[in-house]
């Protein structure tokens, strides 16, 4: 879900649903990787933020996901405003990896973060990420 920022940065609300038929627990800064079109990796670095607004936690907890329950956590980072004439790759896929969950997620997701204080600085692939906060149980009006 993509959100309301400042302007140069993008902002998302990922909502992690359990789908299975006992609880879960989890813990920590989830990881994501950026994929290519190939599924070869990009390179990535991964920030830690606070928690989003209006996220039930003021630290990192443990979460426990009722089935049909949600974990979130947000991620930012610096789209291309700032940084012209420079350019960043642009994912085709990201795969977000969570602490205590087996396996990973892949999905299609175009994104393009850049990050470093100037242009002379640029570090792409800087994407700040929030600790996961819960549990949620989210309406379909709420997504």
């Amino acid at each position: 879900m993509e959100g309301l920022a400042t302007q140069g940065t993008k902002y998302y609300l990922v909502s992690l649903k359990n789908a299975s038929t006992t609880s879960c627990t989890l813990k920590g800064y989830p990881k994501l990787r950026m994929l290519d079109a190939g599924g070869k990796y990009i390179a990535t670095l991964i920030t830690h933020r606070g928690a989003f607004v209006g996220a039930k936690a003021t630290g990192v907890t443990l979460v426990t996901v009722k089935p049909g329950w949600s974990a979130l956590f947000s991620l930012a980072f610096p789209d291309s405003i700032d940084y012209a004439p420079a350019t960043c790759p642009i994912s085709d896929h990201v795969e977000i990896l969570v602490p205590n969950m087996k396996g990973s997620v892949i999905f299609k997701w175009r994104i393009q973060p850049y990050g470093g204080a100037t242009v002379a600085k640029l570090h792409c692939g800087e994407i700040g990420v929030s600790f996961l906060s819960g549990p949620y149980h989210l309406t379909k009006s709420q997504l």
